[in-house]
């Protein structure tokens, strides 16, 4: 047999860890890039916003959270025209503040407050308008999109109803 090197066996082996480091549970979470804290979610602008509107002041967490998920908010200046002609029809709309002035043909026009909602479900043959009164924030959904969501959330939907202006423009 040929000499060569020895061979060692290792038996045992020590191992040097570092100390272990102790975090509140609330920081460990924020640490997860995966896991956002729940309150992070609270703190959500349009949420918030949302919930603050006197007519959806009442709703649960979850209906706010689905009206925040198909309505997007928007900042309009007084005087802007949001929706003109045929597409008029094609959304829903709610001031969050301010004022929107819903027109139609001829002389028949309607105002909608904060916390009233509009949408024009007949249209005349030309279509309508819808012009900011008010500097403010607009809440504004494509009314199949919100149509789903209503039905599957019958409560928010009774509450939507409600905020309704009445009478078609």
């Amino acid at each position: 047999m040929a000499a060569g090197p020895a061979i060692r066996t290792v038996t045992a082996m020590t191992t040097t860890l570092a100390p272990t480091i102790t975090l509140p549970l609330e920081r460990s979470r924020d640490l997860h890039p995966a896991r956002r804290p729940a309150r992070w979610a609270r703190r959500d602008g349009k949420l918030e916003l949302i919930h603050g509107i006197d007519s959806l002041a009442g709703s649960p967490r979850s209906d706010v959270v689905a009206l925040a998920s198909v309505a997007d908010l928007i900042e309009v200046s007084a005087g802007t025209v949001l929706e003109e002609g045929r597409r008029f029809g094609q959304q829903w709309w709610m001031p969050v503040d301010g004022w929107l002035l819903a027109e139609g043909d001829g002389n028949l026009a309607r105002t909608v407050p904060a916390g009233a909602s509009w949408v024009a479900p007949r249209l005349p043959a030309t279509g309508g308008r819808l012009t900011a009164l008010r500097d403010g924030s607009v809440l504004v959904a494509r009314t199949a999109s919100l149509a789903t969501t209503l039905f599957e959330r019958p409560r928010l939907g009774a509450t939507i109803r409600a905020t309704l202006v009445a009478g078609d423009v």
